[in-house]
């Protein structure tokens, strides 16, 4: 039986042919409305977290090549561990690096800094390459509670 018979189509959820009016006609979906709608339910829930997880994740990916590492080894999981609850509201603010630039990107490496510091740190690690000078900066930074801006290179 195919999808004009009878006006019946398939659901891939329920596993069987329903009338075409538990469809959304125009769309090319093959879920009916009741698991349409819950599809849609479930990707609302956690997006927020999930948007905070992702963007942690993405800026410590692009610090992967800065810093030559190969690969990221801090997990969904590790990465909320780093999180307080009013930092994960406002997870755009902040950035993980690598306490010593020199060491694989882990859990037990990992720091969470605002932003705006961790332009000022990668730009000077990119003129220095030093992990000692690295980390020295870093400790100012987090003595430090205002933050810093990049400054020109040329």
């Amino acid at each position: 039986m195919d999808r004009e018979d009878n006006n019946l189509f398939y659901c891939k959820r329920c596993n069987e042919f329903l009338p075409s009016d538990k469809f959304y006609l125009k769309r090319q979906e093959y879920l009916c409305h009741k698991h349409l709608k819950e599809r849609n339910r479930l990707s609302k829930l956690g997006t927020h977290r999930q948007r905070a997880l992702n963007s942690l994740r993405n800026k410590a990916y692009q610090d992967l090549n800065v810093f030559g590492f190969k690969e990221n080894h801090i997990h969904y999981k590790e990465i909320m561990q780093l999180l307080t609850p009013e930092q994960e509201r406002s997870f755009t603010y902040w950035c993980i690096v690598p306490k010593r630039p020199d060491k694989e990107m882990t859990l037990d490496n990992a720091i969470l800094i605002p932003s705006s510091q961790r332009r000022y740190l990668i730009t000077q690690w990119k003129l220095t390459r030093d992990p000692d000078e690295y980390e020295r900066i870093l400790n100012t930074l987090m003595q430090a509670k205002t933050p810093c801006t990049t400054p020109m290179v040329k």
